[in-house]
């Protein structure tokens, strides 16, 4: 007997440094690569989008960066609405999980933000979000 696993497979950030676009309730994204280490000079998004009325919570499932000061080198940032114009709800880098952050209105938006440069490749990162109505 055959018994099939369907794993939801990760919307991937890639080197071309296009923007994803997420539309649905749920749904994850991983670093270019991933499980395997990210290229160099990346600068890619995660745009999610979803009904108004509902809040955006991300959930890091893995996280392996290369670390710096004031993670200046590779790095995710969050931010709060449809670009990285609105404002951080945080930047992380190194190999400590970060932690779980949501957007503070109900307009259903979050960017996310992947960043790596010129040295050192790393495993990189996954995680997961959700939407919730606050």
């Amino acid at each position: 007997m055959l018994i099939l696993i369907l794993v939801p497979i990760p919307a991937a950030c890639s080197s071309s440094g296009k923007t994803k676009y997420m539309n649905k309730a749920t749904g994850i994204i991983a670093s270019e690569g991933f499980p395997n280490n990210y290229s160099n000079n990346v600068d890619c998004g995660f745009a999610i989008w979803v009904t108004k009325a509902e809040r955006v919570t991300l959930s890091f499932d893995f996280f392996n960066l290369e670390p710096s000061h004031n993670c200046s080198s590779d790095y995710v940032e969050v931010f709060d609405g449809m670009g990285s114009d609105g404002p951080s709800l945080g930047r992380f880098c190194g190999n400590t999980l970060p932690p779980t952050v949501e957007t503070t209105t109900n307009f259903g938006h979050m960017f996310i933000r992947f960043v790596s440069n010129g040295v050192g490749q790393y495993p990189g990162f996954k995680a997961s979000y959700k939407t919730s109505c606050k």
